[in-house]
C-alpha cells in the first residue's frame, strides 16, 4: 500500500507537462502544485523551483562525499609529502643563506675614532654593502630564485651582533704545518642594528658606531698599530653571527666571515710621506733643555683619528741603523689626525742630558766617528734620521684610559725622519763667511846640514793668521741667544785652492791644525731673516803648511805681496768642542767650505 501510495502520488505530480508554456498574460496566475482544496499544505514555490532546490543538495552530497574519500585515501600520502617538504626547505635553506652571503659584498670607505674609553674604543665605519646574485654558485636557478625573493622583500634589517677580530700572528715564525694558530683573537665589536638591501644590484651605503671591547692580547692592539703607522699590510678575520629579519619575522642566525688585507701593496714609507720638522724651540730651562717642535706628516690612510696626549719615549739611532739610543721623554698635544692630509703634530719635552752612548766612538768604518757626529752629519746633508717612539710606561693620571696604558708600552714604532733643508743649496751652509786676516807667511831658509834630511830639501812654511767665521744655523731651530751655545775649541784639515778665474780653483796647500785651538763665540742678527748668528774666531800660530803645487803657490804669495790679497777657496773637516745647556760635546769632521780673501 505504501508503496502504491507513493506511485500514485508521483504519477499525479508529473501529470502537470513542465514543457508546457507559460500563460501570456501576466495577469493569469502561475499553476501551483495542488489546489486549496487539498488537504496537503500548499507551497508558495512555483512547480519547477522543487526540481532545483533537490539538484543543489544532491550536488552538495556528492561534493562532501567524494572529498571524504580524498581525505581517507591521500591524507597519508599528503602529510609525507609535506613532510619531506619542510626537510627539503630547511636543509636546501641552510645552503641558500650561505650562497646569499657569497653575493654579498662588503666595502669600507673611512674608519674614524669617535672617543676613547674606558672600555675600548668606538670606532665610526663608514662604507657600502652591495648586493650580485650573479657571484652565486649554481646561478642556473639558485641567482634566479634568490633575486626574485628578494625583489618584494627589498630589505632585511640586521640586529645587533658580537664580532670577533682576529688578527694574523705576524710574530710566529712559518710553519710547514698548519696548526690554526695562525690567527688570534685581537678585539671584539659591537655593531648596532642596521637595515641592508637585498635586491640585485643595489647598494647601501652605512654609516656606524662599533664599541670595540675585550682587547684579547695588548700585543696584537700594539701590532695593528705598528703595522698601520708603518703602512705594511694587516691581514684579519671578521667573524660574526647575523640575525636578519624583517618587520619582526625572524630569518634565522647566519655565519658571516670575512677574511681581508688591509694595505696589501705594502706602500711604506717614501719621500712625501716622512715627518718633516716644520718649527722647532729649544728653551734653557733650569737644569736642562726644554723642546718644543711642530712635524708634519703626509697621512695617507683612510682612517681619521682623535689622539688624546700621550707619553712616548724617543730614540735616536746609534752607531748603526738597529741601535738606538734613549734621548728623552716626549709629550704631543691632542691629535685630530686627517685621512689623506698633511697632519701638524705638536710635541714637547724636556731633556736634562744625553746619554753618554752619545759620546762613545763607533767602531768599524766609523772608527774616528760618535753616534752624535753621524746624527749631525745626516743633519747638515739632508739624510734619512731613523727615529724610534715606544709608548711610555708612565702616563699622566686619567690621560688615557688602563687599557690604552698596557698597550702602549708595547708599542714600538720606526720612523724615518729628515729635515727639509730647502731647494736652495745656499740655505744648507752652515758656514756663511770665513775671512782670513793678518796672514803672515814664514818661510825657513832652506835646510844646508847634510845629517838634517839632505841638502836642497824645502822645509815646511809655517803660517799664521786670524780666522773669523761666520756660522747660520737653521732657521727652524729658532736658536736664541740665553741657551749660551758656544764653540771653545776647534782643530781641523783645510785644503786652500786659489781661484783663478770664475769656474777655475787650482789647490795648492793644505793646513793641518792637529792641536785645539781655544775660540772665542759671539751672536748677531741676520741683517735679512732676523735669526741668530754665530761669530766664531781663533788664531793660526805657526801651523804647518804643506804646498802641494809650488807654482800655483808662488802665483798666490806674489799676489799677497803686491796687492796685499789673494781669492782663495777653503774647504775644511772641523771638530769642534761645543759647550751645551746638556754639557760639552764634540762633533767631528764638520764640513766647513767658504770663498775668502788672504789678507796681509
Amino acid at each position: 500500500m505504501i508503496v502504491l501510495a507513493l506511485f500514485l502520488r508521483n504519477t499525479h505530480t508529473m501529470s502537470i507537462p513542465l514543457a508546457e508554456s507559460e500563460p501570456t498574460n501576466s495577469n493569469i496566475p502561475r499553476a501551483f502544485r495542488g489546489s486549496a482544496d487539498n488537504s496537503e499544505t500548499t507551497p508558495l514555490l512555483p512547480e519547477y523551483t522543487g526540481d532545483t532546490t533537490n539538484s543543489l543538495s544532491k550536488r552538495r552530497r556528492g561534493a562532501r562525499y567524494y572529498f571524504s574519500v580524498f581525505i581517507r585515501r591521500y591524507l597519508p600520502l599528503l602529510g609525507v609529502a609535506i613532510l619531506a617538504l619542510v626537510v627539503l626547505v630547511q636543509t636546501a635553506s641552510v645552503n641558500w643563506g650561505q650562497e646569499f652571503f657569497n653575493g654579498t659584498i662588503v666595502n669600507i670607505d673611512n674608519v674614524g675614532f669617535e672617543q676613547f674609553t674606558e672600555n675600548g674604543v668606538s670606532l665610526r665605519v663608514r662604507g657600502n654593502i652591495h648586493i650580485n646574485y650573479t657571484l652565486i654558485d649554481h646561478a642556473s636557478y639558485r641567482s634566479w630564485a634568490l633575486r626574485l625573493g628578494a625583489y618584494p622583500l627589498h630589505s632585511l634589517t640586521v640586529g645587533r651582533s658580537e664580532s670577533v677580530l682576529e688578527l694574523k700572528n705576524y710574530n710566529n715564525k712559518a710553519t710547514d704545518k698548519d696548526d690554526g694558530q695562525d690567527y688570534s683573537h685581537a678585539v671584539t665589536a659591537h655593531l648596532p642594528q642596521f637595515d641592508v638591501n637585498i635586491r640585485h644590484n643595489e647598494t647601501t651605503h652605512f654609516d656606524l658606531v662599533t664599541n670595540l671591547t675585550d682587547f684579547g692580547n695588548p700585543s696584537l692592539l700594539a701590532t695593528i698599530v705598528k703595522r698601520i703607522l708603518a703602512q705594511k699590510e694587516i691581514e684579519f678575520k671578521y667573524k660574526t653571527q647575523l640575525r636578519l629579519s624583517k618587520m619582526g619575522i625572524p630569518f634565522g642566525s647566519w655565519p658571516f666571515t670575512v677574511q681581508a688585507v688591509v694595505n696589501p701593496e705594502n706602500l711604506g714609507f717614501s719621500d712625501s710621506k716622512l715627518l718633516r720638522l716644520e718649527q722647532l724651540q729649544l728653551e734653557k730651562v733650569s737644569g736642562g733643555l726644554g723642546v718644543s717642535a711642530a712635524v708634519s706628516t703626509f697621512y695617507n690612510l683612510s682612517v681619521s683619528a682623535d689622539i688624546p696626549q700621550i707619553m712616548w719615549d724617543m730614540y735616536l739611532a746609534g752607531c748603526g741603523d738597529d741601535e738606538f739610543i734613549y734621548v728623552a721623554r716626549v709629550e704631543n698635544s691632542p691629535i685630530q689626525l686627517q685621512p689623506y692630509k698633511s697632519n701638524e703634530i705638536q710635541v714637547y719635552s724636556y731633556v736634562q742630558q744625553l746619554d753618554p752612548a752619545f759620546s762613545q766612538h763607533c767602531t768599524g768604518e766609523n772608527v774616528n766617528h760618535t753616534a752624535l757626529d753621524q746624527l749631525v752629519q745626516k743633519y747638515f746633508s739632508g739624510d734619512v734620521i731613523n727615529v724610534q717612539v715606544r709608548g711610555s710606561d708612565v702616563q699622566k693620571p686619567g690621560a688615557v684610559p688602563d687599557w690604552m696604558a698596557q698597550v702602549l708600552p708595547l708599542l714600538h714604532v720606526d720612523i724615518p725622519f729628515r729635515f727639509d733643508r730647502g731647494p736652495d743649496g745656499d740655505d744648507q751652509k752652515l758656514v756663511r763667511e770665513v775671512e782670513l786676516s793678518n796672514f803672515r807667511l814664514i818661510i825657513p831658509p832652506r835646510n844646508k846640514n847634510p845629517f838634517g834630511g839632505g841638502p836642497g830639501q824645502q822645509p815646511i812654511p809655517k803660517l799664521n793668521a786670524h780666522i773669523r767665521a761666520t756660522l747660520q744655523p737653521p732657521g727652524e731651530l729658532n736658536l736664541t741667544k740665553d741657551l749660551d751655545l758656544t764653540i771653545d775649541y776647534a782643530r781641523g784639515l783645510a785644503d786652500l785652492y786659489y781661484r783663478t778665474t770664475s769656474t777655475i780653483c787650482r789647490k795648492f796647500a793644505v793646513v793641518d791644525i792637529r792641536d785645539w785651538l781655544p775660540c772665542t763665540t759671539d751672536t748677531a742678527k741676520d741683517p735679512e731673516t732676523g735669526n741668530l748668528r754665530y761669530i766664531v774666531e781663533f788664531d793660526l800660530v805657526n801651523v804647518p803648511m804643506n804646498v802641494t803645487d809650488e807654482s800655483t803657490f808662488s802665483e798666490v804669495a806674489r799676489q799677497i805681496f803686491l796687492k796685499g790679497s789673494a781669492p782663495i777657496l777653503l774647504q775644511a773637516q772641523i771638530d769642534a768642542d761645543v759647550a751645551t745647556p746638556l754639557g760639552s760635546f764634540v762633533f767631528s769632521d764638520i764640513h766647513i767650505e767658504g770663498e775668502t780673501l788672504i789678507k796681509t
